[in-house]
């Protein structure tokens, strides 16, 4: 049996499940390690389902002194956007800025790459994007 995973107007066969697996975990929208400092989705939400301030804005929250360019994968924060990312500093894994005045900054759900079940989530993001 054929799969079809579509991703940004390219096609992609897969012959199996396997197959699939291995696409999908290599897939932007998937972190490939637990603190995920090299994820560079384009998730822009947090867990709690507030919105992602971009990382050169300075409100509603003024960003620690600490978050420089060099420190994001993306090469800078403008490329970043208002992703969520982490660059470092013991976090536990993506997080952005909230655009909520009463909430500083939350953790974001970003799938770590790993089972079938966790990658399937990474194909529905990479669907949401056509």
């Amino acid at each position: 049996m054929h799969n079809l995973v579509y991703t940004s107007m390219v096609i992609y066969e897969t012959h199996n499940v396997h197959n699939m697996r291995n696409f999908a975990c290599n897939c932007v929208g998937c972190r490939k390690t637990v603190d995920g400092q090299e994820y560079m989705g384009g998730i822009s939400t947090t867990v709690g389902g507030l919105e992602c301030q971009a990382w050169t804005a300075t409100t509603p929250h003024v960003p620690y002194h600490t978050v420089t360019d060099d420190k994001f994968p993306d090469g800078s924060r403008a490329a970043a956007k208002n992703y969520c990312r982490n660059w470092g500093e013991g976090s536990r894994g993506p997080w952005c800025y909230t655009m909520d005045p009463n909430k500083r900054f939350e953790q974001c759900d970003v799938p770590l790459c790993g089972g079938i079940g966790k990658c399937r989530r990474c194909i529905a993001f990479l669907l949401a994007e056509i």
